[in-house]
């Protein structure tokens, strides 16, 4: 959205955009023309886990192994990751306890500690 012109900023989190100083109404069909662009760009990532592509299930894996690699660059202590199986089977059973940003020697890091991490090494696709 940014590349298009609109002051937004992005939740590294979730990737929700928000506009900090809002729009005009008559802004509103050119916002959603751009929005619909960039998740024709980037993705819609509001696909149900059951129906994700044997490519979509890579590329959420290849991401979070970025984003591990990426914290320890910065040196923040992180698991090793799992095998692409081993996270897939994880995420679609509900049991997955590998999070590339989780200190494990500190399971009981706040919130507030665990999302400053975002900072460091964000993934969101809209960002920029």
């Amino acid at each position: 959205m940014k590349d298009r012109g609109w002051d937004v900023t992005v939740d590294v989190r979730d990737g929700s955009i928000e506009f900090p100083n809002g729009y005009h109404e008559d802004q509103a069909e050119a916002v959603e023309r751009d929005r619909e662009a960039c998740f024709d760009q980037f993705g819609d990532d509001n696909v149900p886990l059951s129906e994700m592509s044997d490519e979509q299930w890579r590329d959420e894996y290849d991401t979070a192994v970025a984003v591990s690699e990426c914290m320890v660059e910065h040196g923040h202590n992180v698991a090793e990751p799992p095998s692409f199986e081993v996270f897939k089977e994880g995420v679609l059973s509900g049991t997955s306890d590998w999070d590339p940003r989780a200190d494990p020697d500190n399971p009981d890091m706040s919130s507030e500690e665990h999302y400053s991490r975002y900072e460091d090494c964000p993934f969101s696709k809209f960002e920029g």
